[in-house]
């Protein structure tokens, strides 16, 4: 798939700023000026079919592949905090820093809207 230069640093940069459209098209696109202008040039280009497989291509190439993702987000449910209470040794969850990250993979894919 072939994408122009600033589509191609759009998409990493879509990724690198966790999803955020307007922050990707400010570091790809410096000459848009306005909020709302960058806002409406994220809209378009993730509306765009090869823009949207790109970041998908991107992902699955990198840590955040949905194998990896569910993988670790099934390892963060079954895991076990130890925490010693009252000279007891108890098991708690304390995971819900992992479950975001995993989460914002996911929102990455299009798999889920946070709003």
């Amino acid at each position: 798939m072939s994408l122009t230069f600033k589509r191609e640093l759009f998409c990493r940069e879509f990724i690198r700023c966790k999803g955020n459209g307007t922050q990707a098209i400010r570091r790809a696109y410096p000459g848009i000026r306005t909020e709302n202008a960058r806002w409406q040039m994220a809209h378009r280009l993730v509306s765009l079919g090869k823009v949207r497989e790109r970041i998908r291509e991107i992902l699955e190439d990198s840590e955040f592949s949905i194998k990896n993702l569910s993988k670790y987000l099934k390892q963060c449910l079954e895991a076990k905090k130890p925490l010693l209470l009252n000279g007891k040794l108890k098991f708690v969850d304390d995971n819900m820093a992992q479950i975001e990250a995993v989460k914002l993979g996911f929102k990455l894919y299009g798999a889920f809207r946070t709003k």
